[in-house]
């Protein structure tokens, strides 16, 4: 693993949210590469940690950002019976979600190998 690369979890204990791929200090939702955002969802986190400001959305292939995101659904999918999207807007306590969001993007990281 680059030491130097900063994955999802990096990411969502930095910050975390809901309802929008990443948001600024002000709440208003951002590009999830942006150098404004402070907070992320996870799949915005993922989108930050690997795929380059210049790449867009649909160029997305089989790459990193792909093998975490698939392991990631399969994890919560396992648990919870629902989608990512789900598992963080609304299975996740508001409150309380963004500790239990670092742990599954922890685990993510370990199943492909980035731990």
């Amino acid at each position: 693993m680059d030491t130097q690369m900063k994955l999802p979890s990096d990411y969502l204990k930095q910050g975390w949210c809901q309802n929008a791929e990443s948001c600024n200090a002000a709440g208003d939702e951002v590009d999830p590469r942006s150098p404004d955002a402070v907070s992320w969802c996870h799949s915005g986190a993922a989108f930050a940690a690997f795929v380059p400001p210049y790449v867009p959305y649909h160029s997305l292939s089989d790459n990193l950002y792909q093998k975490y995101y698939i392991a990631l659904s399969s994890l919560l999918r396992n648990r919870t019976g629902v989608s990512v999207t789900v598992v963080n807007d609304r299975v996740y306590d508001p409150y309380t979600g963004q500790s239990q969001a670092v742990a599954d993007a922890m685990e993510t990281e370990r199943l492909v190998g980035l731990r």
